[in-house]
């Protein structure tokens, strides 16, 4: 299937490709989102996995075109509540009014965190072409530095240089978008 047949669904199937394709890059935020409720680690990969197991048992009910993390934070809402009933005795629980404002505060740094990203992205797309490739050799694919400054014939010492160049650019490009109004 097709990225841009993935992002728009345009068979109108909620399909296992579709399904990873929303939850991959939301899947760090909503592990995150349990862990600032149910400080627990152990506790927060069980929840993660009732999530993940919900989400699509339920992803027949998810309308393409809908923001899907904003859906999936509501699932995940309602599991941590079941969780927090049958574990009523645990030593460490939120009152309602901290979960409350946990909520709000999660609503306000989805919406900074989601600018930040497409400022960031917008950055990214004004790098040179040789600073984007060890960007994405490095981060993407997970590359040893090593093998990256091989692969483009350049000591270790010269690829970290770039790599922190490159990071400079992005910082700068960062900061402009803030102070011009952006992020």
């Amino acid at each position: 299937m097709f990225e841009e047949d993935r992002k728009q669904n345009r068979n109108g199937s909620n399909t296992p490709e579709y399904f990873l394709y929303l939850l991959t890059p939301v899947q760090g935020r909503l592990y995150a989102f349990i862990l600032s409720r149910w400080p627990n680690k152990s506790d927060a990969d069980d929840i993660m996995q009732e999530v993940i197991s919900v989400l699509w048992s339920k992803f027949d009910s998810y309308e393409p075109g809908t923001e899907f993390l904003a859906w999936a934070f509501t699932v995940t809402k309602y599991i941590l509540s079941g969780f927090r009933r049958k574990h009523k005795n645990y030593p460490v629980q939120f009152s309602a009014e901290t979960l409350e404002m946990l909520d709000k505060h999660t609503d306000e740094f989805n919406s900074v965190y989601d600018n930040r990203i497409e400022t960031l992205r917008e950055c990214v797309k004004k790098l040179p072409v040789r600073d984007l490739s060890l960007l994405k050799l490095k981060y993407e694919e997970g590359l040893p530095s090593q093998k990256i400054a091989s692969r483009f014939g350049m000591s270790v010492r010269t690829f970290y240089r770039n790599i922190s160049k490159a990071h400079a650019i992005l910082m700068q490009c960062m900061s402009l978008s803030s102070k011009a109004g952006g992020v």
